[in-house]
């Protein structure tokens, strides 16, 4: 028989997963639905009444909680204000309205695969990963390790708060992706930022590779030379280098690293142009 509960809080949680002994499902939901089997491997705690549902700036920080939804990620004024609405672009096209009324952002960081919009803006927002356990009320993990694999593993009796994004008014994001129908999973999808003097410009790519990753290759050529044309070329032939594409049915793998390039080159493009 499973179990649900919904504590009131963080702490309440926290008590529930220590009393179950790991033998616990925490209810994050993913805009993709899961499989039945999947919520009853043990019993159920609903994160939806521990307060982590909001959005605010805390720090020269915006800090947004795990149980906020994508609907919420997509319209929040403090996220369209950031680089260019970049989350918020991510979030819009990550699934149809009813699922992002549905799905929370802790759903889509424990299944970083898809939506990948969402995650690629966070890789280049140099997001980090709040998670809590009972002795300590705040750990820190940078996006791109907490997203290194597939599915990704919570400590022990901890659980995901939510994550915090460094405050920049000045940063430019832009995000490029294709796919078969606008409304459809990407194929391959691309998100870049920059400061506001077009300096350390950041590239994510997801579709080259099976999983959401920054390109440091790619962005060492551009960290100390001015954006330019030329300087967008040769950023782009380090590409290749650093993807694993695989063939399937949306997309060959021949396909999909030509378009990690062309969709590279037109953000940065843009960039250069905003």
């Amino acid at each position: 028989m499973v179990n649900y509960y919904r504590p009131a809080g963080i702490a309440e949680a926290l008590s529930l997963m220590a009393s179950h002994g790991g033998n616990y499902v925490l209810m994050y939901q993913p805009p993709r639905a899961k499989h039945v089997k999947e919520w009853l491997s043990g019993d159920i705690i609903d994160l939806s009444e521990a307060g982590l549902d909001q959005v605010s700036v805390k720090n020269n920080e915006l800090v947004i909680g795990s149980m906020v939804s994508i609907e919420t990620l997509y319209r929040a004024d403090a996220i369209r204000g950031l680089a260019d609405g970049l989350l918020s672009q991510a979030a819009k096209v990550s699934a149809t309205q009813a699922m992002r009324n549905l799905a929370t952002l802790g759903g889509v960081l424990m299944n970083p695969v898809f939506p990948a919009e969402i995650i690629l803006a966070l890789l280049v927002l140099d997001a980090q990963v709040l998670v809590t356990d009972s002795a300590t009320p705040e750990i820190r993990i940078p996006i791109e390790k907490f997203v290194a694999e597939a599915n990704p593993k919570l400590p022990r009796g901890s659980l995901l708060a939510g994550v915090a994004i460094p405050l920049n008014e000045k940063l430019k994001g832009v995000l490029e992706r294709v796919a078969r129908t606008r409304s459809d999973t990407s194929i391959v999808s691309v998100a870049v930022t920059a400061d506001g003097t077009l300096n350390n410009p950041k590239i994510a790519i997801f579709g080259a590779s099976p999983l959401p990753k920054r390109y440091h290759a790619a962005e060492s050529l551009l960290a100390s030379n001015p954006l330019t044309e030329a300087s967008i070329e040769q950023c782009l032939e380090r590409i290749p280098e650093d993807t694993q594409a695989v063939s399937n049915y949306r997309g060959s793998a021949e396909y999909r690293q030509a378009m990690a390039v062309v969709l590279t080159r037109r953000a940065l493009l843009s960039l250069k142009k905003s």
